[in-house]
């Protein structure tokens, strides 16, 4: 036998043990919520979206103050604007429960794509808000979510590609050890 071949064999060993299944099914389960989150994507323009639909409205100095749309659609003070002059910025809440950011996606004259991002550490859950913003005015497109409630799927999703992955290294490891021994 070759070193290569022992040192392949080593490797697809390794790859067969139960630290490395675990390492991968949680690193699975990280990419599983992500594409859960992406899939549960609800569209704002049939009214389906995630609670909250946060905005940000902006004072004439750039600072902005996040707004609940959902629950407040007519909302607009005075000498403010839905068009930021930065194209990212972020806030805390006083109470330290929650982290608020815009980022601008696309900009034209008096016409942008806006991603809100909340962080809700009291309930531990984000959502995204996607909408197109006027000087005065706002259409929603979509929100998206990720909460502890996608776990159970993403798991048993993350599960499954781990033992497809298994499944997988054992028929190359046993089709290498073949080709070793038909060579002899």
């Amino acid at each position: 036998m070759k070193f290569s071949q022992i040192l392949c064999l080593g490797i697809l060993r390794v790859l067969d043990t139960f630290i490395f299944r675990l390492v991968a099914g949680l690193g699975l389960c990280v990419v599983c919520l992500h594409l859960v989150s992406h899939i549960y994507t609800r569209s704002s323009i049939k009214n389906q979206s995630h609670y909250p639909f946060e905005v940000a409205v902006f004072q004439s100095d750039g600072t902005f103050t996040q707004v609940n749309y959902s629950t407040n659609r007519d909302f607009k003070p005075e000498n403010t604007s839905f068009l930021a002059k930065f194209p990212s910025g972020q806030d805390k809440s006083s109470d330290g429960n929650y982290s608020f950011s815009y980022k601008v996606l696309k900009e034209e004259p008096q016409l942008q794509l806006i991603e809100i991002e909340t962080i809700d550490l009291e309930n531990d859950r984000n959502t995204w808000a996607t909408y197109v913003a006027t000087a005065d005015t706002i259409m929603p497109l979509s929100t998206r979510i990720e909460t502890p409630a996608y776990l159970p799927l993403c798991a048993l999703i993350a599960f499954i590609l781990v033992q497809l992955i298994k499944q997988f290294i054992r028929y190359v490891r046993w089709c290498f050890t073949m080709s070793i021994y038909s060579d002899e």
